[in-house]
């Protein structure tokens, strides 16, 4: 008579090799392999998806920026077109938030005393003092100007 534990092992290891033979079969069966690979390809396809659209959404964030720059350039070239004599310039410095700022074009450039300020967006102040190479503008914002 076989022993109780001998038993266990013997409907274990049946059970094992039946699982196993199992698996064989239906992992060689094509139509599961298809069913597989089309769910397996389904989950890269969304990962690939999302990363290009996670790329996609930076290209637009950059697009837009180039476009609003784009747009006061070409405000700015509108500007020019009314026969302005413009320079264009940057600030240097701010002195104080609402009074004046520095900018990087003096008189060797052909700025002068009183001449306008402006950006794509308007009206920035006048040239309060004019040195060779920088100038300080008063800002509209101030009230002495």
């Amino acid at each position: 008579m076989i022993n109780s534990k001998r038993k266990v092992s013997i409907i274990f290891i049946i059970i094992t090799v039946l699982v196993l033979v199992t698996l064989f079969i239906l992992f060689n069966n094509l139509s599961v392999k298809k069913y597989l690979n089309m769910y397996g390809n389904k989950v890269l396809d969304y990962l690939l998806i999302d990363n290009i659209s996670i790329s996609n959404n930076t290209v637009l964030g950059i697009n837009r920026e180039l476009e609003e720059e784009n747009n006061e350039l070409k405000k700015i070239l509108e500007l020019k077109q009314e026969t302005y004599n413009l320079i264009v310039t940057k600030v240097l410095t701010r002195t104080s938030w609402y009074n004046s700022i520095t900018i990087n074009k003096g008189s060797n450039d052909g700025i002068k005393l009183n001449d306008y300020v402006v950006n794509s967006n308007g009206l920035v102040g006048k040239v309060k003092e004019v040195n060779k190479t920088y100038s300080e503008v008063g800002l509209i914002t101030n009230e002495k100007i």
